[in-house]
């Protein structure tokens, strides 16, 4: 399935929290050197090119394809969530996006029939630690442009999971990161079904 490239600030804006009693998590937060938005489980977040066409600080709804009126009230810090890691640009090719999608896309309709969440995303990070994500999370982070994506992530386990993605001709100096809190209760738990990524994606 093809899906249709989405641009920087429509892929931003798919980290939105719908709650409406927490408006502030409604909008897109537009900062002196990236423009994000978070659910308070994701954080989505672009650098580049994007900042020199929003250039007015603060919190806005998002009224497709373009932001809308300003929000009053705090965006969360979330320079303390993304993790630092020293990371290597590796390129996935085009064959393994669609079975990452086709993967978590299974995840999500069992969710659906089942309504609830139950099926999740399982990865194995290089220390051995196995880390489960919401499947639409992970679906989510592959809407990206024609081009083919890099994706970067953390070694830690069990810790906030660093995506980096650009584009693979080099010419556009336009970053998007996301950042998803693993699901600790279910690693507890255990959840009834994991759906393993790591036949699909290389982590070297």
């Amino acid at each position: 399935m093809k899906l249709k490239p989405l641009t920087d600030l429509e892929w931003v804006a798919l980290a939105r929290f719908g709650d409406p009693f927490r408006p502030v998590l409604q909008g897109i937060h537009v900062r002196a050197d990236r423009v994000e938005a978070t659910d308070s489980h994701r954080l989505h977040m672009v650098t580049g090119a994007i900042q020199r066409e929003l250039t007015t600080p603060g919190v806005f709804s998002y009224r497709k394809p373009a932001l809308g009126d300003p929000i009053e009230g705090k965006f969360p810090i979330t320079d303390q969530v993304i993790p630092a890691c020293d990371w290597k640009p590796q390129q996935v090719e085009s064959h393994h996006l669609v079975k990452v999608r086709a993967l978590c896309r299974a995840g999500m309709a069992a969710n659906r029939e089942l309504g609830q969440k139950t099926w999740f995303v399982g990865l194995t990070a290089k220390d051995g630690g196995r880390t489960v994500l919401d499947p639409s999370f992970v679906y989510d982070i592959t809407r990206m442009t024609e081009t083919f994506p890099i994706y970067v992530w953390a070694e830690a386990s069990l810790k906030p999971l660093r995506w980096q993605i650009g584009e693979a001709d080099g010419t556009k100096l336009a970053w998007r990161t996301a950042v998803l809190m693993p699901v600790r209760a279910l690693v507890e738990n255990g959840p009834q079904k994991i759906l393993d990524l790591d036949p699909y994606v290389e982590t070297a």
